[in-house]
């Protein structure tokens, strides 16, 4: 199996889903943050109906696809998993600052008007980078925070199905045997193996 390399189908998806999200971000509604999660748990499904029915290199990618991008859903939205190690990363703490910064009242006197401001302000209120987003549970999540998970989901799942096909890749050259070159290859010289005619055609009894 050669290395991995991005298709233009696989590129397609990415901007797909990058305009999607970038769209539901400007608007931050619960209509874009449920078309968001519907994508996220569509492709989710189809991945494992990939693993499936796939063959080769399309199952490989559709098994780390479905690995990575799962794994972070049950991080997400298993109470657990979620109290002990979800609500730490990147994007509910991330995107409930982006929604201060981006949705913030202009007319508040103590808005967020700067990034650096609204970093130091996330700190000072919650003592890490998003405040107080993620001390409870899922369900304590705006819409906005949830079309980040939606996007990180789906982001997990995209390296997944690459880094998976690469240590394939690599495992598959590892495994594959040295061919030794055919015995009647001709050799340097002219000569060839088990035969005696000298170079240039000669004859050796004469």
């Amino acid at each position: 199996m050669k290395h991995p390399q991005i298709t233009i189908a696989e590129l397609i998806f990415v901007v797909l889903v990058a305009a999607v999200g970038l769209a539901a971000i400007r608007s931050g509604s619960a209509a874009w943050a449920g078309a968001m999660l519907s994508i996220t748990f569509f492709a989710m499904i189809c991945s494992l109906l990939g693993i499936a029915m796939g063959r080769g290199r399309r199952r490989v990618y559709w098994s780390g696809f479905a690995f990575l991008g799962w794994s972070y859903l049950f991080l997400m939205y298993v109470p657990w998993l979620h109290g002990n190690i979800g609500r730490f990363l990147l994007a509910p703490n991330l995107f409930a600052h982006l929604e201060e910064v981006l949705h913030s009242d202009p007319q508040a006197g103590s808005g967020l008007k700067s990034l650096p401001l609204g970093i130091l302000g996330a700190t000072a209120t919650g003592g890490g980078f998003g405040g107080n987003a993620g001390v409870g549970g899922v369900e304590d999540f705006s819409d906005f925070v949830r079309i980040g998970m939606a996007m990180e989901a789906l982001l997990w799942a995209f390296l997944g199905g690459w880094a998976a096909c690469y240590f394939a890749s690599g495992r598959d050259q590892a495994s594959t045997p040295q061919v030794a070159p055919p015995a009647g290859r001709p050799e340097a010289g002219g000569q060839t193996r088990g035969d005696a005619t000298m170079p240039g055609g000669g004859d050796p009894s004469a």
